[in-house]
């Protein structure tokens, strides 16, 4: 019979800088990251469910959003909502052909670079648009509710900076 090794094998640090570390642990640092990962899977969950509603897909719903919130009067070019969105502008190009073919959002030229191509809200997406923002505001003040103003600025502020810490961490190895 084989006998029992009761000693705990030590774990090396999954972090190393001391602002990361409680008592010298990384304990509540590996908690943080569970947690993120499971607002980030909610977050794409709640996406998919809501694009479901309105007969896309979760990416399609972002997209869909981002050219609303960003148009402005004559529309917004595909390379700008490839930026904001963290995606490449060919991504951006096949998803919104598929939402111009389902009639919510629309292309034309640009006047001012006759290579690019404006994306802008349809009238009938619109429409869309205006009767989903209930159910819209519903989950995100479900989600986001328990946090006051003050809070909510430095969530941003800190969402922003790990994003940008997350971008630097995957071109360590200058691969994509």
């Amino acid at each position: 019979m084989r006998k029992k090794n009761n000693r705990r094998l030590k774990v090396p640090l999954s972090v190393s800088s001391p602002a990361l570390l409680v008592g010298g642990s990384d304990h509540a640092f590996r908690g943080l990251i569970a947690n993120l990962h499971a607002m980030a899977s909610q977050l794409i969950e709640l996406r998919a469910r809501m694009a479901r509603q309105l007969g896309i897909t979760g990416p399609q719903f972002g997209l869909f959003l981002a050219v609303a919130h960003f148009e402005g009067g004559d529309g917004v070019n595909v390379s700008t909502i490839a930026r904001k969105l963290r995606v490449t502008p060919a991504f951006v190009t096949t998803e919104a052909g598929k939402l111009i073919r389902k009639r919510i959002l629309a292309k034309r030229d640009s006047k001012v670079d006759r290579r690019g191509v404006l994306l802008s809200v349809t009238p009938s997406g619109h429409r869309v648009l205006a009767a989903f923002a209930p159910r819209l505001q519903t989950i995100n003040d479900e989600v986001f509710g328990s946090i006051d103003a003050r809070a909510f600025r430095t969530l941003t502020r800190m969402v922003e900076s790990l994003v940008a810490g997350a971008e630097r961490a995957l071109s360590l190895d200058g691969k994509k």
